[in-house]
């Protein structure tokens, strides 16, 4: 039931979402088919307009062929997308060749479940071929740069991976700040040796593969063409040098980054206001947070 909790959050706050549960064997059976079916039950009984489902799994080398081949009936079933962390690191590489005898890109393309509603999630340690593979799939990588700086996995080699592959930005959890992790997408490939010319490529790509990606979930999501559905972010930027349609990424991730939202407007409603919240208010959200992670703390504090 916690994907019905986060839905009915997202709603509340007149937000959308496509939402999974992460399955994996290593909590044993009993867990991973309860796993399995929170995101069967989730998809059929409380996905809608606004609230999308997909089928969740932690690292491949968690996640056995039993519970793959049965995923593959509820993807069947229901035209779910994938997704998974996919080489993070490279112990999903050698554990899932040692435990389960491939490679953790080949065992999802064998079980088939990649499409084109599927998040890999960083994709570090793949080769050329593997990236190749992806790409004929339709599926989508995200990258999480902030993360992998963090827990010391690498870097994707951008001189490999297959440019026909959807790119995404992603945060793993450290923080809710996907335009700072382009950002520094951004300054990494920059540090790796890439030119300015190629360095904007990239990131006008990650840029229209999001857009794109999102429609394959929502098809109203907007691109700010007239007619469109009113979603979009006003930011509090004043251009210092002129802007135009040359150098607009330039400003984008020199300026516009560097400065915080003034308005952010959901399908007409104006959610953020002057750069307050209208719908929450934040000092009792904040109170009932520290709240929950002092909750969180002393559990932790008791299982040393």
């Amino acid at each position: 039931g916690s994907l019905s909790v986060i839905a009915d959050a997202l709603e509340n706050k007149e937000l959308r979402g496509a939402l999974c549960f992460e399955g994996s064997d290593r909590n044993g059976k009993k867990a991973s088919v309860k796993s399995l079916a929170e995101n069967k039950n989730f998809a059929l009984n409380r996905a809608n307009d606004n609230i999308k489902a997909m089928l969740g799994f932690h690292a491949s080398f968690t996640v056995s062929d039993e519970t793959l081949a049965k995923a593959k009936k509820i993807q069947d079933e229901l035209g779910l997308g994938v997704h998974i962390h996919l080489c993070e690191d490279k112990a999903d590489r050698t554990e899932s060749k040692k435990q389960l005898g491939n490679y953790p890109a080949q065992r999802l393309a064998k079980h088939g479940l990649l499409n084109e509603k599927s998040i890999l999630a960083h994709g570090i340690h793949l080769t050329k071929k593997e990236y190749d593979l992806i790409a004929q799939s339709g599926a989508a990588i995200a990258f999480n740069p902030d993360s992998n700086l963090n827990n010391a996995v690498g870097f994707p080699d951008f001189e490999k991976i297959n440019l026909s592959i959807p790119l995404l930005m992603g945060t793993d959890g450290m923080h809710a700040n996907p335009g700072r992790s382009l950002k520094n997408i951004f300054l990494l490939l920059r540090a790796e040796g890439f030119s300015f010319e190629e360095t904007f490529t990239v990131l006008n790509k990650i840029y229209f593969d999001q857009i794109n990606f999102v429609k394959s979930y929502f098809p109203d999501y907007p691109d700010l063409s007239e007619g469109d559905r009113a979603d979009f972010v006003i930011w509090d930027y004043v251009p210092p040098t002129p802007l135009n349609s040359n150098n607009f990424f330039g400003h984008y991730i020199y300026g516009v980054l560097e400065r915080v939202p003034e308005y952010v407007i959901q399908n007409g409603e104006i959610l953020l206001k002057e750069k307050n919240l209208t719908n929450i208010d934040e000092t009792n959200a904040n109170k009932f947070i520290y709240a929950q992670g002092e909750k969180l703390a002393r559990k932790f504090s008791r299982m040393k």
